[in-house]
């Protein structure tokens, strides 16, 4: 998983901490190898981060130097003739700031059991995947560059508010995944709905426990050309992520833990899939938020766009 985090400061009260995603994997056409087979998959991210939400509301003025992250992800998995797969998958990825510098690394390793449902080859499917990922990610506490804002209360008193940002390759814990889709043929038009959910299960290095992640998305695909091979469609993506916690001051002994970071998006997707060969699929999405909410200074997500290819090799004799 990779994250974008950034942090809102009060001049009278202690930090907090809230985190902004990239956006969701694209997907590939399923393969026509028989099972048992090996799959090996390649997929991409380029996410870039250039606007400020302020309880909701988008800043007038876009940052002049915002963030670009992009990240690719090798996976090899297994699957049985039961439909039954297991899968890992190891990220590395690459930040550029605003200001020219970088930093690259490796993301967090994810381990995943996969299960279809329904005919091999008929109109419909659903699938089901858990996983859970370890901190094995570059984890950033330091600041990348800040976002200041001047409010002045009913009173007349001044209050500062900077919003320090950093992007991390990792969580920094551990954390357990859950998701599901489904899928219905029509002739040449095919039904998809999804679902997913991300659970961190542990406290940071720098005592944070990120909140829950929350996704569904439904839309369609449209095949085009006598073979099929090619499909193209859209979706609609709901996203939100709960407040994080975190502990206000370590050193004294009842540490206040203060709640923040909750964010709501809708975005549309576009979305292509193709069948190269039996053996190699691939998919593109482009991903564009129309709604964006948050309960604090925020850095919010643009355009995103992911790319996956799989390939299939038979182990069937």
């Amino acid at each position: 998983m990779i994250l974008l985090l950034s942090t809102l400061s009060f001049a009278h009260h202690d930090s907090v901490v809230t985190r902004v995603g990239a956006s969701p994997g694209a997907t590939a056409a399923s393969l026509a190898v028989p099972l048992p087979r090996a799959e090996l998959g390649l997929s991409s991210s380029l996410d870039r981060f250039t606007r400020v939400l302020w309880e909701g509301d988008l800043r007038a003025q876009k940052l002049a130097q915002g963030a670009m992250l992009g990240t690719l992800t090798p996976s090899v998995g297994l699957r049985i003739k039961s439909q039954t797969a297991f899968v890992v998958a190891l990220p590395v990825g690459q930040v550029f700031y605003g200001d020219g510098s970088q930093d690259r690394g490796l993301g967090d390793l994810n381990l995943a059991v996969a299960q279809s449902l329904g005919p091999k080859k008929g109109p419909w499917s659903v699938d089901l995947q858990a996983g859970v990922s370890a901190p094995t990610g570059l984890y950033r506490q330091e600041s990348s560059y800040s976002v200041t804002t001047v409010l002045t209360s009913d009173a007349g008193e001044a209050m500062v508010f900077t919003s320090d940002s950093r992007i991390s390759l990792g969580m920094g814990t551990f954390a357990l995944s859950a998701s599901g889709a489904a899928r219905l043929e029509a002739g040449r038009n095919t039904l998809i709905v999804s679902a997913g959910l991300s659970q961190p299960i542990g406290w940071t290095s720098d005592q944070i426990w990120w909140g829950q992640d929350f996704s569904v998305g439904a839309g369609g695909l449209h095949a085009v050309g006598k073979q099929r091979r090619l499909m193209l469609g859209g979706t609609l993506q709901g996203a939100a992520h709960t407040q994080n916690r975190i502990v206000a001051d370590e050193e004294e002994s009842s540490a206040e833990i203060l709640r923040s970071g909750a964010r709501q998006e809708l975005s549309v997707n576009g979305v292509a899939t193709v069948q190269v060969h039996k053996r190699l699929g691939c998919g593109l999405a482009l991903q564009v938020p129309v709604i964006q909410h948050a309960d604090s200074i925020q850095l919010v997500r643009g355009t995103g766009v992911s790319t996956q290819c799989g390939v299939g090799l038979s182990a069937s004799k």
